[in-house]
């Protein structure tokens, strides 16, 4: 007779996952219990969405690095086509910096006595250029 499970006792001092054989140990639980969950929906109708993630499932299986890989590309693509602009005054001080990454805007405004003349150009509708990021050269507020 298996043993049922009766949840998860909360650890009562301190997390015992230090190194990279801890990781590995909890890869493999994870890896051990998703052939659970892929046996388990393989006895479900074979409904299209069940058939997509026993798919993904297995996929991961196989190649557990594959899915992260893809991640970390996918995020990396993302930063690349980071568009920004700035506005600085004579002097070089940031009145205004704007990061658009994705669907996701980041607009920052420079400290005093800069801001008031940023939020009068905003007020102003002030027309800016977006360009890709040069990583190389980070904008001094959006990487504060």
């Amino acid at each position: 007779m298996e043993d049922t499970w009766d949840g998860i006792k909360p650890f009562t001092q301190p997390n015992p996952i230090q190194t990279m054989d801890h990781l590995a140990a909890v890869l493999g639980d994870t890896l051990e219990l998703l052939v659970e969950v892929s046996d388990y929906l393989s006895r479900l109708p074979r409904v299209p969405m069940t058939q997509e993630l026993i798919n993904k499932i297995e996929a991961h299986q196989n190649d557990p690095g594959a899915l992260t890989a893809m991640r970390i590309a996918k995020q990396i693509e993302t930063e690349a086509q980071s568009r920004v602009v700035g506005l600085y005054t004579p002097a070089g001080l940031p009145l205004l910096e704007v990061e658009v990454q994705g669907n996701t805007l980041r607009l920052k405004i420079g400290p005093e006595p800069a801001r008031a003349t940023a939020l009068r150009r905003l007020e102003q509708g002030q027309e800016l250029k977006l360009e890709l990021h040069d990583k190389k050269k980070p904008l001094s507020l959006l990487n504060e």
